[in-house]
């Protein structure tokens, strides 16, 4: 059975961001999405966050590897700490959650 965790900021007359995270028991990434009405540029690098991140094991490395493709983005509506800090939020849930399932 599958995981997912959701997480959602909105900051002060800035825009929204959803992160969500679909996690196996495998603790393979199924599926990570970066959504709102934030603007990205270039856009494909949002995308690029989905497709990096897909078929790998949750990892403060991949986290890392996320975190660097969209320090190469301009990010409009959303403070990169903001960003940063709901990214790290959803990987140490997972990760947790992994570590727990192991036994």
């Amino acid at each position: 059975m599958a995981m997912m965790i959701t997480r959602t900021v909105k900051e002060a007359g800035g825009k929204l961001l959803t992160v969500r995270i679909v996690v196996g028991n495998d603790c393979v990434i199924r599926e990570l999405t970066l959504e709102g009405d934030f603007f990205a540029f270039p856009p494909e690098n949002i995308d690029r966050v989905s497709e990096v991140s897909r078929r790998r094991k949750v990892s403060t490395e991949l986290l890392n590897e996320v975190l660097a493709l969209l320090g190469e983005a301009d990010i409009v509506g959303i403070s990169r700490k903001s960003l940063e800090d709901i990214l790290h939020s959803v990987f140490q849930e997972a990760l947790r959650s992994c570590r727990g399932a192991v036994r």
